[in-house]
């Protein structure tokens, strides 16, 4: 009985051991988001002066993570051998290499980035800075400013601001910052405790904590002049992240059926050209989401290479006959939806067929008005496509009936089934147009873009002062998008971190509602719109 009294005792004693062990949160009480804070009494002093110590401690109030020391965690100016850090109870030391030899009379900043992280909440300890100085004053020079995205000029949080002592271009690209903090939620940072001297700056948003730009997609921003920290102008500086456009890639293409190559690219090239070899080849290209294809009629050859180029580069596709052909394949509407479609009466009635058409036969194509009379009509073929156009009359229904035999397509498959479209016009009173006088163009050519918010209607290129109509439009509240069109490209072009080629710039010009039947009108002077602006 004894015995068994002993081994409850031990139990129970175990049992409370363990329960004193663990870490946790009192259930039923509110999330913790504080993050981590640093007991000074108990840390080495922040700010020390005559600093000549192998390592540096700071005690927290609770029990702390790293989390990817040795990319979060730098000192600057940059030492010769990489600095350890690790946890010990609620502390977090950091030691030197034992042969690291720290300058003189210079001032030292250790950067946590987001490693340092409580135990039982995971929250990070933002912008946690421990300052030293080997001689006896600490720099006390400060840079502080704003970033913000350039297209939506919004403030950007948790963006690396890095400074620069050298002076080369690509900088960015290999090397680690002298200094560096992160933006805040309201995209502000400061960069304190600076030396007097000369530095670029830079903004990244870093995707995978290397501190250099070396991802596709990762958001850049830089700075036009370079930074002297003893000016007094260097407050509110203001930077905006673009995204540089990442040159088209060739991932895959493939002929599955003789007739048709489809490409496959990482970044569509805006504008190419294709060369076919032999050249006497006919071909039709298209996009179809983010594949290019390419349809070629002769399908006899025994060898067809295809040659792709944009920019300034190329991609040769090698020909490799597939054993399937469109021989024998139905021909019929690309979308099942074709068969009911809504026009304007000023426009040519479009049907998409699913494959490239060579010829028509109007004697088994019949169109007729809501009054079942048959209407004389013109007609023709581009691409996939065949159209018709008459004097459509204003909001009516009209029928197309397609006969076999009607049209034949680039393999020799012609119309084996009947297929009918039924389809109105629009009533024109039921929508409105916009004119817009646009005064102040000089040497530059600019991109005009109606929208109807994210989406795009319609695009002009402004080369002269001009009256634009935009028609045919249905009720909204729409904008224009102006873009300055530099190069002269048609596009709106992103800027470049090599060589510091900002982007094009862009302004939107707010346009009141646009009511059903009504004619806004519109002056927009392209000079007062972006003269005398940085961004």
């Amino acid at each position: 009985m004894k015995s068994l009294n002993f081994n409850l005792i031990v139990i129970v004693l175990m049992c409370g051991v363990y329960s004193c062990a663990k870490y946790g949160v009192p259930g039923g009480g509110p999330d913790d988001e504080i993050p981590p804070t640093i007991i000074w009494q108990e840390s080495d002093d922040n700010f020390k002066i005559n600093f000549n110590q192998r390592s540096i401690r700071l005690t927290f109030d609770e029990w702390i993570n790293l989390s990817n020391p040795t990319k979060e965690i730098m000192i600057s100016p940059p030492l010769v051998k990489p600095i350890s850090a690790t946890t010990r109870g609620k502390s977090v030391v950091v030691e030197f290499a034992e042969d690291e030899i720290l300058k003189p009379d210079v001032t030292y900043q250790i950067n946590f980035g987001d490693a340092i992280r409580d135990f039982t909440a995971n929250n990070i300890l933002k912008n946690c800075i421990y300052v030293f100085s080997t001689g006896d004053i600490i720099d006390s020079l400060s840079i502080n400013g704003i970033v913000k995205d350039e297209l939506s000029k919004k403030p950007v949080s948790d963006v690396l601001v890095m400074l620069y002592s050298n002076m080369s271009d690509s900088v960015l690209l290999n090397q680690k910052p002298f200094y560096f903090a992160k933006t805040n939620k309201d995209g502000e940072f400061n960069l304190n405790n600076l030396r007097a001297d000369s530095f670029q700056i830079y903004a990244l948003l870093d995707e995978n904590v290397s501190y250099t730009y070396d991802l596709p997609g990762e958001k850049i921003a830089y700075y036009d002049r370079l930074i002297h920290t003893m000016d007094t102008i260097n407050t509110d500086i203001s930077m905006l992240l673009f995204d540089e456009e990442d040159p088209p890639r060739l991932v895959d293409y493939s002929q599955d059926i003789l007739g048709l190559i489809k490409v496959k690219y990482e970044n569509l090239p805006e504008s190419y050209k294709l060369y076919p070899l032999p050249d006497s080849i006919q071909l039709f290209d298209e996009i179809v989401s983010d594949s290019l294809f390419i349809w070629y009629q002769q399908t006899s050859v025994d060898s067809l290479d295809m040659v792709i180029k944009y920019n300034d580069e190329s991609d040769t596709l090698k020909y490799k006959k597939p054993r399937d052909t469109f021989k024998g394949k139905k021909l019929t509407f690309n979308n099942p939806r074709e068969n009911r479609k809504n026009f304007h009466r000023t426009d040519s009635l479009f049907i998409e067929m699913n494959r490239p058409l060579v010829s028509l036969d109007t004697s088994h194509i019949i169109l007729k008005d809501s009054s079942d009379r048959t209407v004389p009509f013109a007609s023709g073929i581009k691409g996939r496509s065949f159209w018709i156009y008459t004097s459509f009359k204003n909001d009516v229904s009209y029928t197309v009936m397609l006969h076999p035999d009607a049209m034949t397509d680039w393999y020799g498959n012609a119309l084996a089934d009947s297929l009918i479209i039924s389809c109105q016009t629009f009533d024109s009173e039921k929508f409105g147009s916009i004119n817009v006088a646009v005064s102040g163009i000089m040497d530059t050519s600019y991109i005009l873009e109606l929208m109807d918010k994210d989406k795009s209607i319609d695009t002009r290129i402004l080369k002269n002062n001009d009256i634009i109509v935009f028609n045919k439009l249905k009720s909204s509240t729409y904008s224009f998008k102006i873009t300055e069109d530099l190069n002269g490209d048609g596009r709106w072009t992103a800027g470049t971190l090599l060589g510091k080629i900002k982007s094009e710039r862009t302004r939107e010009v707010q346009i009141e509602s646009l009511k059903e039947g009504w004619e806004l009108e519109l002056d927009v002077d392209i000079n007062e719109l972006f003269d005398g602006t940085e961004n």
